[in-house]
């Protein structure tokens, strides 16, 4: 099993967008194993992008059953109706951030055996799918935060009891 080190908020690769003719051959294979292998072994993760392990492609790696490899990924069409949530994120440890993104989205992608795919998304695939795809594009959650603010973990875990007890 081989693990990578997940990059950090202030690493200049997080900021670039992912070269959108990158070549994607033999060595994607390799990519995406380390990528699955990344996100697999930790708890309190649900998606990796290439750029949080370094590389400038544009390629995520997800847990979720509909999307788990995603190259070349496009949105086609956003919902109006949107949802926030807090938002966590590998390369931004222990922050939280309340974002709102649509519920529902149409999206364009190929898949780890280079077949095209297109789908409707929504709830959770719909949020890591448009997480992960800022990513491609050098946004992070940090330019979500209203006056730059964040949420700490020990203030999700309020924010979550308070959310369960109403």
């Amino acid at each position: 099993m081989l693990i990578s080190h997940v990059v950090t908020e202030g690493h200049p690769v997080l900021r670039q967008r992912a070269l959108v003719d990158a070549v994607i051959g033999p060595d994607t294979d390799n990519l995406i194993k380390l990528m699955r292998d990344t996100i697999m072994y930790r708890q309190d993760a649900i998606a990796i992008s290439a750029p949080q392990v370094s590389y400038s492609v544009p390629l995520f790696v997800t847990k979720c059953a509909e999307i788990p490899v995603v190259i070349s990924p496009k949105i086609l069409q956003r919902d109006t109706e949107m949802e926030t949530e807090l938002e966590g994120c590998l390369s931004f440890p222990n922050v939280f951030v309340p974002i709102s993104r649509p519920k529902e989205i149409e999206v364009a992608f190929v898949d780890a055996s280079g077949r095209p795919r297109s789908m409707f998304l929504t709830g959770i695939p719909a949020r890591v799918f448009q997480h992960e795809f800022d990513h491609l594009e050098g946004r992070l959650i940090s330019d979500y935060a209203e006056n730059k603010k964040r949420v700490t973990v020990e203030a999700r875990g309020l924010l979550l009891h308070r959310k369960e007890t109403v």
